[in-house]
């Protein structure tokens, strides 16, 4: 049975992975049961791993509470769409529970195995990536299943004219989540655990993911990278025999930089990237430079957007929701096409960011519940993160970035691709707690 549940798991990750490859590519016409398929899967590992639900601990049984009155409220008070109400609860029924479940099936050849292929997966999209980049938008590499000319419309007015390519996934924000994970595993393979991949491969891998994140001409990837470098200096930092490389990475980074900005292709990725960031600082900070446009918008949308939104929540339109909320699903992409609410050009009809989307489903009440058992589930690890080191807990050290940015506010749960990814995310890192225990 157990060997039964570690397939299951074993193709609910590689599912999500590989999903924008059957979606854009392989299967297109048959992308919407292909997105259902990681759905079903986690729904499987739920009810077949039922011997570990004796260990849910507070979080797995209040997310499952919270779940359960949702559900009901929805139907009372809210949209009253079973189908879409039983859609918005299942991160919640199959979520936070899930990534106990899968961390009690992976052991630590599992998580090396499989950090394995999510590395050889990072070189191939970053190489994809920059392929990409150089291509026309109608080449079938670069196929989304979109409207063409509204994609051209798009790269027009808010990427500086350029594409942004999306390597092997469907969506920008997949691929900016699913590089977090395989560049923490990257660099764990790197500083701690010498011998599984060699180092100059790694360093291959590292280099092509840094020029495929300029290329994807996403300030999202950009402010991801940097801030999950800049977590691991901090830790090197705190190991003598590491200090070095942190001290060779300074030597090193101008004189790459001299010597990439001698050639055409970088030059004009980086130009790219600038004129990205500058119109968009332009568009929503008409008044401001570029870099303190960017740094309110680092401000806005992680910390002010999602605090005006639980304090005093508005939809696009810029409606009051009621006491219990809209209802659950409804600001998702699938369940606001079957409610036929329309909805932004994200396809989310109430809300983007979770901050806001869980305050309009749920309501007040209950959307602050939501907000803490999220974030109180990733944030209780922090302290725990103090003894790592003595522990020798260093891939829970190397995952918990992105396993922090997953679950956090930013990072919108009512994509399907995501949320699962999260869980992913999720059970992987609480698997890593148990490696040297």
């Amino acid at each position: 049975m157990k060997s039964g549940l570690r397939v299951l798991v074993y193709l609910y990750i590689y599912s999500i992975v590989f999903d924008g490859i059957f979606r854009k590519w392989l299967l297109p016409q048959y992308s919407t049961p292909i997105m259902a398929i990681k759905q079903v899967l986690a729904v499987l590992i739920f009810i077949y791993g039922c011997r570990y639900w004796k260990y849910f601990t507070k979080w797995e049984i209040g997310s499952l509470l919270i779940g359960f009155i949702t559900f009901l409220t929805t139907l009372a008070f809210g949209h009253g769409n079973i189908y879409v109400a039983l859609y918005g609860c299942l991160p919640f029924f199959f979520g936070i529970p899930l990534c106990l479940i899968i961390s009690k099936i992976l052991y630590k050849d599992d998580l090396i195995r499989i950090g394995k292929v999510f590395v050889f997966v990072l070189f191939v999209n970053s190489i994809l990536i920059i392929a990409q980049y150089n291509l026309p938008i109608t080449h079938i590499l670069n196929y989304t299943a979109g409207d063409v000319e509204r994609i051209e419309d798009y790269a027009i007015s808010e990427l500086a004219g350029g594409f942004r390519p999306m390597g092997i996934f469907y969506h920008n924000t997949h691929n900016s989540l699913f590089s977090l994970v395989a560049l923490s595993f990257l660099l764990y393979f790197y500083f701690f655990r010498k011998g599984i991949v060699t180092k100059l491969f790694l360093i291959v891998v590292l280099v092509l993911d840094v020029v495929a994140c300029v290329c994807s001409v996403s300030r999202t990837n950009i402010f991801l990278h940097i801030g999950l470098i800049a977590f691991f200096f901090l830790v090197i930092s705190n190991f003598k025999t590491k200090r070095n490389f942190v001290l060779s990475i300074f030597i090193f980074l101008p004189i790459f930089y001299f010597f990439v900005q001698k050639t055409t292709f970088f030059t004009g990725a980086i130009e790219n990237l600038e004129n990205r960031f500058e119109n968009a600082s332009e568009a929503q900070y008409a008044d401001e430079s570029t870099l303190q446009g960017t740094l309110n918008d680092i401000w806005y949308r992680g910390i002010q957007y999602h605090v005006n939104a639980m304090i005093n929540p508005k939809t696009f339109d810029g409606s009051t929701p009621p006491f219990w909320g809209f209802g659950q699903g409804m600001s998702t992409q699938i369940g606001g096409r079957i409610l036929d609410v329309g909805g932004e050009n994200s396809g989310f009809s109430l809300a983007e960011f979770d901050g806001l989307r869980i305050m309009c489903e749920s309501g007040l009440l209950l959307g602050w519940f939501i907000v803490i058992l999220r974030l109180g589930y990733v944030l209780r690890f922090f302290l725990k993160a103090l003894h790592y080191k003595k522990r020798k807990q260093f891939m829970s050290y190397c995952l918990l970035p992105a396993f922090f940015v997953s679950f956090f506010l930013t990072t919108t749960w009512g994509n399907l691709f995501s949320v699962n990814m999260t869980f992913v995310i999720g059970g992987l890192f609480l698997a890593s707690q148990k490696d040297y225990n």
